[in-house]
């Protein structure tokens, strides 16, 4: 798993991932099992410079029409943004 595949997971779990100093805060923590954790953990470095780069959008979804994820993540290369609702990306510069 990458730490991409990783957020999209929490996200899908309605886990909340955010950086604090240099601690890496999951919420609520009854929504993560061992496994989950284990790749946090082993994910760390990775999900705290993703979360790092974390804009605030009030981009609207092209797909669905919903607010995008407020986190900037690099896919393909290229700045992309995730809908929470239909679970599409949104490609930075693509019109």
């Amino acid at each position: 798993m990458t730490a991409r595949d990783l957020l999209v997971e929490l996200d899908r779990r309605g886990v909340t991932a955010r950086v604090v100093g240099d601690r890496l805060r999951l919420r609520p923590a009854d929504a993560l099992d061992d496994v989950l954790l284990a790749e946090a953990r082993r994910l760390k470095p990775e999900l705290l410079r993703l979360l790092a780069s974390t804009v605030t959008t009030t981009a609207e979804c092209a797909w669905c029409g919903a607010a995008l994820a407020p986190y900037l993540l690099d896919l393909a290369g290229r700045p992309a943004l995730l809908c929470p609702s239909c679970r599409r990306w949104t490609l930075g510069g693509v019109a």
